[in-house]
């Protein structure tokens, strides 16, 4: 496990000379985030090796002296000692391009992006990098991962001043809040995609029958689920997604233009998944009806996803949240205040209360995230197959009954069902979302 620090084990603060937020320039600065020591426990004890990996130029910069910055290391390691927590190495880069102090400014090999210290690592402690994971704040920890090639969860920044992001970076597997949550979806990854989990998870429906309405002449040959994003097909990227979680078993329900998804699919083996498909027939089922009419390649539960949705939260927690509950169905949700779309679902203390995609109230301020948890025991008695009807009314009919469980996700959706959605989603696979960022530490 490798780890940046400012940011993801301690708080950042603020430079009086710059107005700035980054490393601290003092021990006395040096605070650790909450939860950081809980999740660090929790990563030993699930067995990940801990490797510090972090950019420190303040004394290139003559900001600090190396005397302070190794009493600040001192700090980090003291509250790690009172927890016995261990760190296999800690790897530093003193260095900085635009660096004041001889022998510390100018180029280096070390400093992230480059993958310098994660690939000695590798060498080291004889790691297997494509079970590895680098967990940073800064698009450089992200770069830094994916060229050592080992999976990356970028943490959100923690003060507003830093926010934006810079254009064209490359962009995380996960994005998560703070360590803390970081550390739940790798520990859920790692559950996932063990053989002996991954081989009972469930099947997952991608629902991709949709004539694309709004997307006029851009689906007017192709089926949505081909339209090209991020240089690929965009089911592509669905069923990578998937893989790489451990869920290996799909079925997708196909309509307008179907079989041009199963010639360019097959049967998901290019993508490290196992894809069947049910079809519509000669009329459109909606999106309840054809599920209902895949039910024989569903099995008793499975999760289903919109084919035109491009998640990036963990379904392993969705989906034993939903186990847990004992309830017919789970919609997933995420507060949207109608930034992205109109909200449409009521929510409170981990609960649905309204569902309505026509009549929106004010106190709507989620929406539904896009994946959802199903007992095909229940969608088989409430419609015959053939039937064509919308999977909502399904979910709303759940909820008046008390059936329907609830699941709020921290980070937003992206989709491909509108231009606007299109154009936004191509441009964050292809790397290429507008921002800025400071300076990494």
């Amino acid at each position: 496990m490798f780890l940046d620090r400012d940011g993801v084990l301690n708080r950042n603060v603020l430079d009086p000379t710059t107005g700035e937020y980054g490393a601290p320039l003092a021990a006395k600065d040096f605070e650790l985030a909450p939860g950081a020591l809980a999740a660090l426990l929790a990563l030993r004890r699930a067995g990940f090796d801990l490797f510090l990996v972090s950019n420190q130029p303040n004394y290139a910069k003559g900001k600090s002296s190396l005397e302070e910055l190794a009493a600040i290391h001192l700090r980090l390691e003291e509250e790690l000692a009172r927890t016995g927590i261990e760190f296999a190495a800690f790897y530093y880069c003193r260095h900085h391009p635009q660096g004041v102090v001889s022998g510390y400014s100018g180029a280096c090999e070390c400093r992230k992006p480059s993958p310098y210290f994660l690939l000695q690592a590798r060498d080291s402690f004889a790691l297997e990098m494509a079970e590895c994971w680098m967990v940073g704040d800064r698009a450089t920890d992200i770069e830094c991962g994916r060229a050592a090639g080992v999976r990356t969860i970028r943490v959100a920044d923690d003060h507003p001043s830093v926010k934006l992001r810079a254009a064209g970076e490359i962009r995380a597997e996960f994005e998560a809040r703070d360590l803390a949550h970081a550390t739940e979806i790798i520990l859920g990854v790692a559950a996932s995609t063990s053989a002996s989990v991954s081989d009972s998870l469930p099947v997952v429906a991608i629902l991709a029958g949709g004539l694309a309405t709004r997307l006029g002449a851009l689906a007017a040959s192709l089926p949505k689920s081909l339209l090209p994003v991020g240089g690929e097909p965009f089911i592509a990227h669905q069923l990578r997604g998937l893989a790489q979680q451990g869920f290996r078993n799909a079925v997708v329900c196909a309509g307008h233009l179907g079989t041009m998804i199963e010639d360019f699919v097959g049967d998901g083996s290019a993508f490290g998944c196992r894809v069947r498909y049910s079809f519509d027939g000669d009329r459109p089922l909606g999106t309840g009806g054809a599920l209902r009419r895949a039910l024989p390649l569903l099995g008793d539960g499975f999760l289903v996803l919109y084919g035109d949705s491009y998640l990036r939260e963990p379904f392993w927690p969705v989906w034993r949240s939903f186990a847990d509950s004992g309830k017919a169905a789970l919609m997933t949700v995420f507060r949207n205040e109608d930034r992205w779309g109109r909200s449409n679902v009521e929510f409170s203390h981990g609960e649905v209360l309204r569902y309505d995609k026509t009549a929106r109230t004010p106190a709507m301020r989620h929406i539904d995230y896009g994946l959802g948890c199903i007992r095909g025991e229940a969608l088989a008695a409430w419609a015959a197959e053939g039937e064509r009807f919308d999977l909502a009314d399904f979910y709303r009919d759940l909820l008046e009954r008390g059936e329907l469980a609830g699941f709020e996700v921290s980070g937003r959706f992206y989709e491909i069902g509108s231009p606007e959605g299109l154009a936004e989603t191509d441009a964050l696979l292809g790397g290429g979302l507008p921002g800025k960022r400071g300076d990494a530490g």
